[in-house]
């Protein structure tokens, strides 16, 4: 496979502009998401020993927030559609976190591939029963709304 650092760079769709690299270090940065606002990109990086989710302004400015701090191998995020919540995965598990990185982190249920519903008032996601897998859909709690 390859390896080696990865980065996360921004450009315009039209190439007027120079590309702007988002992301330094000699971490890996991966899998990035846009917010819905365009404010923020987060990712998938292992700066902190092992892979978490991070979040960081979409210009490039500020320092990068450890959204899933205190969480071992974080994986799978989604952002909720005000952007104000992220999702993600840990050892099977889905959790959602303030994207701003304030807060409790707040434990779901098992499951896999966390997606917040248009609304907000919903996070669907892959879950099992017994042996099969099936999509869960599970009504957030007004705090997490």
């Amino acid at each position: 496979g390859q390896g080696g650092v990865f980065h996360i760079w921004v450009a315009e769709v039209d190439g007027t502009k120079p590309l702007k690299q988002i992301t330094t270090g000699e971490a890996s940065n991966r899998l990035p998401m846009w917010s819905p606002d365009g404010s923020k990109i987060a990712f998938q990086s292992d700066r902190a020993g092992s892979q978490g989710i991070w979040v960081k302004n979409a210009d490039g400015t500020g320092t990068a927030i450890h959204v899933s701090v205190g969480i071992v191998a974080a994986i799978m995020a989604d952002w909720s559609s005000d952007s104000r919540w992220i999702a993600f995965v840990s050892d099977d598990t889905v959790f959602v976190k303030s994207s701003d990185g304030t807060g409790n982190t707040t434990e779901i249920g098992a499951g896999l591939e966390p997606r917040w519903s248009p609304d907000g008032k919903k996070l669907a996601f892959v879950g099992w029963e017994g042996d099969q897998y099936e999509i869960q859909i599970m009504d957030l709690p007004e705090e997490l709304r």
